[in-house]
């Protein structure tokens, strides 16, 4: 029970000289809850303090660079958020790459960050061959167009149509 306390309010346990051995996976664990919490308060600029110390402390661990582009979305600081959102990606390959640009992509979208949404679905797109082009084609036609950037709205039908009329080509026999 002291051991949550101490991972929990490290500094008021630090203040009390409350010295107790705490595994790193669960100071770790304590701190992501932590940085949770505050975002959840809407105290963004402390949240991202801690998501800093977590990526310096573990930077292996690439869900905290969602969390720390999410975040950074929230403060309406978007290119920031995209470098964040990027290093959550890389170093992904195949099926994983492709989830992860989704889920940033649908992010943004709900957040109503389309610049940002367009980026990972167009990213999405680059990466992705066959059936699934078809999807994401239409999702950029319609984000570019909520956008009020009808010519890349029309590219992309035009791709759509292009790849639709690629796919039932290859369907005769």
């Amino acid at each position: 029970e002291l051991k949550g306390y101490v991972a929990k309010y490290p500094k008021l346990a630090q203040e009390n000289d409350l010295e107790i051995e705490v595994s790193d996976e669960a100071f770790q664990s304590t701190r992501q809850e932590y940085a949770g919490a505050l975002y959840q308060e809407k105290r963004y600029d402390e949240a991202l303090v801690v998501y800093d110390k977590l990526i310096q402390d573990y930077p292996d661990n690439s869900d905290y660079h969602y969390e720390r582009g999410k975040l950074l979305l929230q403060m309406g600081q978007e290119e920031e958020a995209i470098v964040s959102l990027k290093k959550y990606t890389q170093g992904k390959t195949g099926v994983q790459k492709l989830q992860r640009m989704r889920q940033v992509a649908e992010y943004a979208e709900r957040m109503q960050v389309r610049s940002v949404a367009i980026l990972f679905f167009q990213e999405e797109l680059d990466a992705t061959t066959g059936d699934g082009r078809i999807g994401l084609l239409e999702k950029l036609a319609q984000l570019h167009l909520a956008t009020g950037e009808p010519k890349e709205a029309r590219r992309y039908i035009q791709l759509l149509i292009k790849e639709r009329r690629t796919m039932s080509g290859k369907l005769r026999p």
